[in-house]
């Protein structure tokens, strides 16, 4: 179809629903702390992901612990740490 027989108000209105879902940190930090569940339980203690710290965030901030780390791209900092 050429895009006419479309519900555009449709499509607008569930792109500005997801939209405000996404920008909501609370909803962001329940995700960090599912996925870094997720890892835990599966044993990969090689991936890192960050603490939330839920007495500091709230909707519109989102505060997490620092983790250092390198770009996958610095290639002779990775080989300087003896990863492959």
């Amino acid at each position: 179809t050429d895009g006419a027989a479309r519900d555009w108000v449709a499509i607008y209105d569930e792109t500005a629903r997801v939209l405000y879902e996404e920008i909501d940190y609370n909803t962001e930090a329940s995700n960090a702390e599912r996925f870094r569940k997720n890892f835990v339980d599966a044993g990969l203690d090689y991936v890192r992901v960050p603490q939330i710290f839920r007495s500091h965030t709230n909707s519109q901030v989102l505060t997490m612990e620092y983790c250092p780390a390198v770009k996958i791209s610095n290639v002779e900092r990775i080989e300087a740490m003896g990863l492959d």
